[in-house]
């Protein structure tokens, strides 16, 4: 966990009401504390695929257009709460990852037009949700599924995965008790493993 994990649900709450108040430094900080988590799992998906991805764009420059779509989605809404912020930001960096895999290797992605390895991959399970995913068609089926989940699993699964939560941190979002954060993890894990075909542990 890094420094962002640290502040706690009052702070986020100031910076929430500062920003409500029209406050851009305070809404600068909470998009950088979404921003963050953003770079950690682009990153992550890019890994195994960069190969192919690089001979389009940099690292930094996909990360950058990633950004700025979050940016703009965070900047025109004004969540109340700590649990609305990161409720948003959560959804919103699953749609960027899903989008970003899609216009790269979309039907009219540069990549796929230009790769012929792609004809041979096929979208398998994936094993672990920390476990990166063997291909970006892997990354885009797996957030497909997560946005899938029931709304409670949804959220708690989105906070830990998406915002980089522990689940105590978590359940203390959600205003629930960390064993009701568990159970709705495995369901979570459950109904992921059911649709991707192996355990999510």
């Amino acid at each position: 966990m890094n420094r962002r994990t640290g502040e706690s649900s009052a702070h986020l709450q100031k910076l929430l009401l500062q920003a409500a108040d029209g406050d851009p430094a305070a809404r600068d900080c909470l998009i950088e504390r979404a921003s963050e988590r953003l770079l950690e799992l682009t990153r992550a998906m890019l890994r195994t695929d960069f190969s192919r991805l690089k001979r389009w764009e940099e690292t930094d420059d996909v990360f950058q257009h990633a950004a700025m779509r979050l940016y703009r989605s965070l900047a025109e809404v004004q969540p109340q709460s700590v649990r609305q912020f990161f409720g948003l930001a959560a959804t919103q960096v699953r749609r960027t990852l899903i989008d970003l895999v899609r216009h790269h290797f979309g039907p009219e992605g540069h990549a796929r037009q230009h790769d012929s390895r792609y004809a041979g991959i096929k979208s398998e399970g994936i094993k672990h949700h920390e476990t990166q995913p063997e291909t970006l068609e892997q990354w885009e089926h797996f957030h497909e599924v997560v946005g899938s989940l029931p709304p409670d699993e949804l959220e708690a699964f989105s906070l830990v995965w998406y915002s980089g939560m522990s689940q105590k941190e978590a359940a203390d979002v959600l205003e629930i008790s960390e064993r009701t954060m568990i159970r709705r993890m495995n369901r979570a894990r459950l109904l992921i493993q059911e649709s991707l075909g192996d355990p999510v542990e």
